[in-house]
């Protein structure tokens, strides 16, 4: 078990980096924020170097305002990235995006364009079978991003990685942080953790670490 950022944030240290999603709300109240938990400006800080790519237009254009390499890409469009000609990165982080996307494998395919034949990316994702989506679900309710349309467990997240070519080298179950969360919440979580402790893969979520399949051909 492992805490997100800190995964993500050890893995760039010191390495060209390509954030895939990095628009986590809206860019203003990310860039505004003083508590330190904004993921892309925390990552700018130990990575040697880093670029921004989005869908998000506004989000984008309001991160170069504030002085982030960013580009507007759809990262299904193979063309759209050659456009962009960002250079391949040692580490592309894509951080609860796989979730989003309606044409998984173009996204995956595309994402080729963005590591370096010898890179790494890592994919983090909400778990499917999170103990709280779980108890949601006995209530009749469902727990999801309004943004989200497919879930992935384990399995599902490594065979379509792999299905797309790409080698899974490393897997984790990852845990909120309760510093984030209000009273109520944090509540919620530390019984969850305490959960976890017997059963990882009811974790809050997911993350995958791949290289690039070798070709077959």
């Amino acid at each position: 078990m492992v805490d997100r950022d800190e995964f993500l944030l050890g893995a760039a240290a010191g390495r060209v980096v390509t954030h895939v999603g990095f628009v986590d709300a809206t860019v203003r109240d990310d860039i505004a924020r003083t508590d330190g938990r904004w993921l892309h400006a925390r990552l700018a800080g130990v990575a040697r170097d880093l670029v921004g790519v989005d869908i998000n237009v506004d989000g984008v254009a309001g991160a170069r305002a504030a002085g982030y390499e960013a580009h507007a890409i759809d990262c299904e469009d193979p063309a759209d990235i050659a456009r962009a000609a960002i250079r391949p990165a040692e580490l592309v982080v894509v951080g609860e995006v796989i979730e989003r996307v309606d044409g998984v494998g173009a996204f995956l395919d595309g994402l080729r364009a963005l590591t370096t034949p010898d890179g790494t990316m890592i994919v983090t994702a909400s778990n499917a079978f999170r103990l709280m989506n779980l108890a949601a679900t006995l209530t009749g309710r469902e727990l999801a991003h309004p943004r989200h349309v497919s879930r992935f467990s384990w399995y599902t997240l490594v065979n379509v990685l792999e299905r797309n070519s790409w080698q899974v080298v490393a897997f984790h179950p990852y845990e909120d942080s309760e510093g984030a969360a209000p009273g109520r919440a944090r509540t919620v979580l530390a019984a969850e953790r305490a959960a976890r402790l017997f059963a990882p893969f009811l974790a809050s979520g997911l993350i995958a670490v791949c290289r690039q399949a070798p070709s077959t051909g």
